[in-house]
């Protein structure tokens, strides 16, 4: 990536305008933001190393407990989690990903065995060997309100 300032300076710089913003508010806050929010939602595996850069910075979550922040809705990694409070802040990480990273991906090849292919752990070689596939086709279309509500998450705001 071509980028004008290194990580750490983006960071600094997100964490500024977000601390502007927060400063203003009162009443319940919840926090929707694109990139990881705490390290604790990191993969530590090297694959996944050059996809964290700032993007589990701690500073993010000093400021949603200095600010009383209740909710932190995120996504980045693709991968779905189940919410978990950290120091009074919960998270939430409900990212919707790519199609070959759904669950309803999965389950199909768990159902139709006779389309694995040999290197299944390559999401999109195994999508594109089955993704024009009418099987596939009628189970998207079977399965898809599931998929999306399992990547949906709603808040109570009392």
């Amino acid at each position: 990536m071509d980028r004008q300032l290194d990580d750490p300076s983006i960071t600094a710089q997100a964490l500024q305008e977000l601390e502007k913003l927060l400063m203003t508010l009162d009443g319940p806050i919840i926090v929707a933001l694109h990139f990881v929010p705490h390290q604790d939602f990191l993969y530590d595996h090297p694959y996944f190393q050059r996809f964290n850069a700032f993007l589990g910075s701690q500073a993010f979550h000093q400021l949603f407990v200095k600010y009383r922040v209740k909710e932190v809705v995120f996504g980045h990694l693709h991968h779905r989690h189940q919410s978990r409070v950290i120091e009074g802040v919960r998270y939430h990480m409900r990212p919707l990903g790519y199609i070959r990273e759904w669950e309803l991906t999965r389950n199909f090849f768990n159902d139709f065995p006779q389309y694995k292919i040999p290197q299944m752990y390559r999401l999109h070689k195994r999508y594109n060997a089955v993704k024009d596939l009418v099987e596939f086709r009628d189970y998207k279309k079977k399965h898809i309100a599931d998929e999306l509500r399992d990547a949906l998450i709603v808040l109570e705001t009392n």
